[in-house]
């Protein structure tokens, strides 16, 4: 059994979330998302400049549902926390978001919260 460390609950969440490091945008896509971060979906094989510690600027764009009920895009930095290979997890990057506004911190609670209500209606 493994001992849950994160400091705020995940959705899943499948969104696009834009990825922009030393000028190079990639829209990739989230597995789930928190208040303290997302997981993308992506094969880690063709980033080899991501690594545990970098960091990217990040834009979280809300599904079409979630964006017709007012949810509005998140801008963040966040750096890779872990990557994982595949195998017994997705194959992805697990980002920590590093800086974000309180506006943006807003977007995101917001977001999650709409997604969450529209879940359990």
């Amino acid at each position: 059994m493994t001992t849950e460390r994160r400091r705020h609950p995940r959705i899943k969440l499948l969104a696009q979330v834009s990825l922009t490091r030393d000028g190079q945008a990639h829209v990739l896509s989230t597995l789930d998302v928190s208040l303290s971060g997302l997981f993308v979906a992506v094969d880690p094989a063709g980033y080899p400049d991501m690594v545990v510690g970098s960091e990217a600027e990040i834009v979280l764009h809300p599904t079409p549902e979630l964006a017709e009920q007012g949810a509005e895009k998140v801008q963040a930095r966040a750096r890779v926390a872990r990557i994982e290979t595949g195998g017994v997890r997705h194959a992805g990057f697990g980002l920590e978001i590093t800086r974000i506004d309180a506006d943006n911190m807003l977007r995101l609670g917001s977001l999650i919260k709409k997604f969450t209500d529209a879940a359990h209606s």
